[in-house]
């Protein structure tokens, strides 16, 4: 297995991102592993999700109210495998995410469109109804980190801070 030192930045976040997701599902497992219902055994809920991916629009930033903002992002995760002729396909899957406070702050002064992320946060249904009377609805993930995996800021940032992220090429 290689060292951390050979591993691209990337992979390593991504893989310390799955150790404390299997922390947490295990934590969960064993808290209510002795708790029983009508007989049955209580199934625990977890909701969280880990996505990586690149921006497919620039951050939109909104005060709501004084001291509190809000960022609407869109994100592109892509797979890439081969198929059964050997042929090399690609998919792409779509997320919204939503991240507030400082954390929507900070993603609107050095993100743009193209710029890649990890993203840890939680799955959360949106409904509403439209000007037509219908009834609408749609997942976006919940933001509680956006991990920047590129060192360059927005080239219109006032004053960005140095170091706020890592300064490594990706390999996607």
């Amino acid at each position: 297995m290689q060292n951390e030192q050979n591993k691209g930045g990337a992979q390593v976040l991504f893989e310390k991102a799955s150790e404390d997701l299997n922390e947490k599902l295990t934590a969960c497992r064993d808290k209510n592993a002795g708790y029983k219902k009508e007989g049955k055994k209580i199934m625990s809920n977890f909701n969280r999700v880990v996505l990586m991916g690149r921006l497919t629009r620039d951050p939109e930033v909104k005060e709501i109210a004084p001291g509190r903002s809000v960022a609407d992002m869109g994100l592109a995760v892509t797979e890439k495998y081969k198929d059964k002729t050997g042929e090399f396909v690609e998919k792409t899957c779509f997320v919204d995410i939503v991240a507030w406070g400082r954390q929507a702050e900070t993603c609107g002064e050095y993100l743009k469109k193209g710029s890649p992320v990890l993203v840890e946060g939680r799955l959360q249904l949106d409904q509403w109804t439209n000007k037509e009377g219908q009834k609408r609805s749609k997942h976006c993930v919940k933001a509680d980190r956006v991990q920047f995996l590129n060192g360059k800021p927005k080239e219109n940032a006032e004053n960005p801070e140095p170091g706020t992220a890592e300064a490594e090429a990706l390999p996607f």
